[in-house]
């Protein structure tokens, strides 16, 4: 992720992957509503990871889904300048 002047990566940890289906739709709308919460960068990529993680530990695009108020497993984000 870049917000044009840092550029925002994370790696997934290591899970038991049971379905990839929707693993990309729970990332963004996990980014959107960690942005909208939080404001940052850094919470919207946690916050994404988070959801997509969910939903590949379950079959389906919706079964996994993170709810308001669960817990969930925090990422390393490294954050570096982008390159001009």
């Amino acid at each position: 992720v870049s917000d044009g002047k840092y550029l925002y990566r994370a790696k997934s940890p290591k899970i038991k992957v049971v379905d990839r289906t929707g693993a990309g739709d729970a990332f963004g709308s996990g980014f959107v509503s960690g942005f909208i919460k939080k404001g940052t960068v850094d919470e919207a990529i946690q916050m994404g990871t988070a959801n997509a993680i969910a939903c590949l530990k379950d079959w389906g695009a919706k079964d996994g889904l993170l709810r308001s108020g669960q817990k969930w497993q925090r990422v390393k984000v490294e954050k570096e300048p982008c390159l001009k």
